[in-house]
């Protein structure tokens, strides 16, 4: 049996990064042994804040290590994706803001997923639904 405390941190890394954190520490470790020359950047400058904006912008939806993925191409540097949050945080976004302009912008994969969703699920009590609040 798994602890819920462990379900619900597993949970919250699922939302933020979009993977599990198993994913995630073999993904840095592979990382890590790929580029042992990349430094971490600890702040942006003008116009790399200006590519950041442009990149939630364009993409909402997107996940800190996607952004980072992202920033990492078009500013030659790379962030940790808390240092991403937090600087998206100065500039005045909220994930409230940012999950709101995703839903716009995806009607028709929810729409999309709410058909698949229905095909798959038969009884409204097989749906799991947790609200981490």
């Amino acid at each position: 049996k798994v602890p819920e405390s462990t379900v619900r941190y597993w949970l919250k890394h699922y939302f933020q990064y979009g993977e599990t954190p198993a994913e995630s520490i073999k993904r840095r470790r592979s990382k890590s042994r790929r580029s042992k020359s990349a430094t971490n950047s600890t702040s942006f400058s003008t116009q790399e804040t200006k590519t950041l904006e442009n990149i939630i912008k364009e993409n909402p939806q997107l996940y800190l290590d996607e952004i980072q993925a992202r920033l990492q191409q078009q500013c030659k540097k790379t962030w940790k994706p808390d240092t991403i949050w937090k600087q998206l945080q100065r500039t005045g976004y909220r994930l409230k803001v940012i999950v709101l302009r995703a839903k716009q912008q995806d009607k028709q994969e929810q729409e999309d997923y709410l058909h698949g969703l229905k095909a798959h699920l038969r009884k409204p009590e097989m749906a799991l639904f947790i609200d981490e609040t």
